[in-house]
């Protein structure tokens, strides 16, 4: 865990850690996620049964549930047999070849989900609103721009009131700052010129795809198609800088976030 000091105040990051791992014949890149017990192989060029026996000491010391990856169809095979499982495949997704989505449980608890009724509804629900068509126009008052490093007080108070729990820790300043500063471009609204409304697209510069995210809206303010207006604006922006691949990934039980991308 590092620790970031600002003025005069300690703010402690539980921030992904990248490593790179040496193997017989090449080498991986990883991030561990020790806030989302995770880790992602982010590359690997080598023997995945050695990659696996490396990181096991890591998984154990962090306590990681899920270990994922996203691989051409190649190398599928070999992390099958390593016990992954291929959980999505996304057409033209590492730089016009289909990615896969492998991924290895070790604690199998969490690959089970609680809530597959209501989950299943939520999306029938979202799939039938896809041909519900969007507002043309930004409600009067709103305006929306590309956020800047002066911003990132006003958005890590939008997400800490917005969400009670969240994948990354948004409601850190120096976490939106760090995303800022790598790959993350962040699009706002506000009204009354402060920021009520925000969604990002972080973008993975190397397969020229970018994932849509960190969408949020105070709830004063929703209702008004703003989300629509924030995507729109981003991927206008992706399309001029030659990304070739926008996705997202929700979870199956946020029934706004699923409406708004069935929608877009």
């Amino acid at each position: 865990m590092k620790t970031i000091q600002i003025g005069v105040r300690n703010i402690s990051l539980n921030l992904p850690i990248t490593k790179t791992l040496s193997l017989s014949q090449g080498k991986a890149v990883i991030t561990i996620d020790p806030f989302n017990q995770r880790i992602k192989i982010l590359e690997c060029s080598g023997d995945i049964s050695e990659l696996m026996n490396q990181l096991q000491p890591l998984y154990e010391k962090y306590g990681i549930g899920k270990i994922f990856h996203i691989c051409e169809k190649s190398h599928v095979t070999a992390f099958v047999d390593q016990g992954f499982i291929v959980e999505a495949e996304v057409e033209q997704f590492l730089t016009g070849s289909t990615g896969y989505f492998v991924s290895l449980y070790v604690v199998p608890e969490r690959q089970k989900s609680q809530n597959t009724v209501e989950e299943d509804s939520i999306l029938c629900l979202a799939a039938n609103c896809s041909s519900t068509k969007n507002n043309n126009q930004l409600s009067q008052g709103y305006e929306i721009r590309t956020a800047v490093p002066e911003d990132i007080h006003e958005l890590s108070t939008l997400y800490n009131t917005v969400f009670s729990s969240y994948p990354f820790p948004m409601n850190d300043p120096m976490y939106i700052k760090k995303m800022m500063e790598s790959s993350t471009l962040f699009k706002v609204i506000l009204h009354n010129n402060k920021i009520i409304s925000a969604a990002s697209a972080e973008m993975d510069i190397h397969n020229n795809s970018a994932e849509m995210t960190d969408c949020a809206t105070f709830p004063a303010h929703r209702g008004k198609g703003l989300m629509h207006f924030l995507l729109q604006s981003l991927e206008e922006e992706m399309i001029h800088r030659n990304f070739q691949v926008l996705y997202t990934i929700a979870r199956a039980r946020s029934h706004g976030m699923n409406i708004v991308f069935a929608k877009n």
